[in-house]
């Protein structure tokens, strides 16, 4: 009777001990992903926090995006203190397009259907907007600024999809590939602020 006692004690530490590294090995697997669940935790709220005390830069030029149409732009024009925009082109439009003040200019560069109308903001980090029409959508948008930080815009779209140097004092041109449209920022590589940022429409097929 003692003996099969001593042997039922002797299965039963054995089956806890071959238990014991399963256990071990479960709880440092939680330990693990609980760990990781903490990190990304932080780190998106770091995100977002970020996100939230730094708001959209291009909120107040969606009205003029490249793509949007020559009606988009005035209505965005009629909203300004001034109440329209001053705007060159190479011939009168056919229509008045109420928001856009055109003036025929002889410069070769605005040929055919062309208008280019420039802006001045009073508030936000853009001194400076001028906008491209032709066929009767904004092609290019180009805003000059004083103050903006080129992490503002990795921010906004992330790393950039191509880096390229140029010029004295060196600066570097970033771009940044989207379905509709490119973003390329000139950088100055002193102190990283962005001096130009320019978003031109996508024309290709498809």
């Amino acid at each position: 009777m003692e003996r099969e006692m001593n042997a039922a004690r002797s299965l039963g530490s054995e089956s806890f001990g071959s238990r014991l590294p399963l256990l071990a090995t479960f709880l440092a697997f939680l330990l693990i992903f609980s760990f990781a669940v903490l990190i990304l935790s932080a780190l998106l709220g770091l995100q977002l926090g970020s996100a939230a005390l730094r708001p959209n830069l291009f909120a107040d030029f969606q009205a003029v995006w490249p793509g949007q149409s020559v009606y988009s732009l005035a209505e965005f024009a009629q909203h300004t203190p001034e109440g329209a925009l001053l705007c060159w082109s190479g011939a009168a439009p056919d229509e008045p397009v109420p928001g856009l003040t055109v003036h025929v200019s002889h410069d070769p560069n605005y040929t055919g259907d062309r208008i280019a109308c420039t802006y001045a903001p009073t508030e936000g980090v853009f001194r400076s907007v001028s906008v491209r029409v032709e066929h009767g959508l904004v092609q290019e948008v180009t805003l000059f600024s004083d103050v903006l930080q080129q992490d503002s815009l990795l921010l906004y779209w992330g790393a950039p999809d191509a880096i390229h140097s140029i010029g004295s004092p060196q600066r570097q041109y970033m771009r940044w590939y989207h379905d509709t449209y490119l973003a390329e920022a000139a950088v100055l590589e002193g102190d990283y602020m962005v001096n130009i940022v320019t978003l031109i429409r996508d024309q290709a097929p498809g």
